[in-house]
């Protein structure tokens, strides 16, 4: 806003400032300046666009029309002030011109950022977080609650026997199974909490400010969520999935890991209790 408005008192400027140029160099019988009146064409074509390069075009225009009428009965100022003119909506034209294109190729290089970043933040089979970007967020939100000392919790989500879709099914059939479960989950999730393809066949989500109950509500959603999907290829496949849960308030003397290292642990005790079934443990409540 401080540029645009730095910018806005600059066009206003401009008129007045010229004209007094110009009746100082007149008084004092100075070349003509026009050279110096197509400074602020230039500057304000090139920055704000074909307006504001005409408004700033005023000024020479003016001086133009002032030399016209001086040399009214002259054939040669005539044609000099025709040439002034020209000359300077012809520098609002093609300083325009560049200005548009280089607006083209900024949109082209931020259209290309935006590419890069996704594709730098993003898992390829899934379309969902990938692990470091869901890593370096969900760092930002553990040392926010723990200043704040609110409530979180880590679900570490594991498909049931993944190596055997693979094997049955085969590969292109267990990558569907994955996109659906990462769909499944960020559907089960709400606006402000985080969740990512871990690896493999593991997936991890964030809530924040919610507690060990809250946090089994939501396992509870995937976990039902995930026994109705069906896949048309192989109708009769069932899919399921072991969660762990931690929960808690973080202390300073604790990190994320410690977090999702527990949450791992207790969707192992998941998978050796029979699969399909979530198990939770509070880290720290008050």
């Amino acid at each position: 806003m401080e540029l645009e408005k730095r910018k806005l008192i600059l066009r206003v400027l401009c008129i007045p400032l010229m004209m007094l140029f110009i009746l100082i160099v007149n008084m004092l019988r100075i070349p003509n300046p026009m050279m110096i009146l197509v400074i602020p064409v230039i500057y304000f074509t090139y920055s704000d666009g074909y307006v504001n390069g005409i408004l700033s075009g005023t000024t020479a225009t003016v001086y133009a029309a002032y030399f016209f009428l001086a040399e009214t009965h002259d054939p040669a100022g005539m044609a000099k002030m025709a040439t002034i003119v020209l000359n300077v909506f012809t520098v609002i034209l093609l300083i325009g011109k560049l200005k548009a294109r280089d607006k083209k190729n900024l949109s082209e290089l931020l259209r290309l950022n935006d590419s890069l970043v996704l594709a730098a933040t993003t898992d390829k089979l899934t379309g969902s977080t990938n692990r470091q970007a869901f890593l370096e967020v969900a760092q930002a939100v553990f040392e926010n609650s723990t200043r704040l000392q609110n409530h979180i919790s880590v679900l570490f989500i594991d498909v049931d026997h993944f190596k055997q879709v693979n094997d049955i099914y085969g590969h292109a059939f267990g990558d569907s199974v994955l996109t659906r479960t990462s769909e499944v989950i960020a559907h089960c999730l709400r606006n402000g909490d985080l969740s990512c393809r871990y690896g493999g066949d593991e997936f991890i989500a964030l809530l924040s400010r919610a507690d060990c109950g809250a946090a089994q509500v939501v396992a509870n959603r995937i976990m039902g969520e995930v026994r109705q999907a069906r896949f048309d290829r192989h109708p009769d496949f069932r899919l399921s999935v072991s969660i762990g849960i931690s929960s808690g308030i973080p202390t300073t003397t604790q990190n994320l890991d410690d977090l999702i290292n527990s949450a791992d642990e207790n969707m192992y005790q998941a998978k050796q209790k029979g699969r399909n079934r979530i198990v939770q443990n509070q880290t720290n409540e008050p």
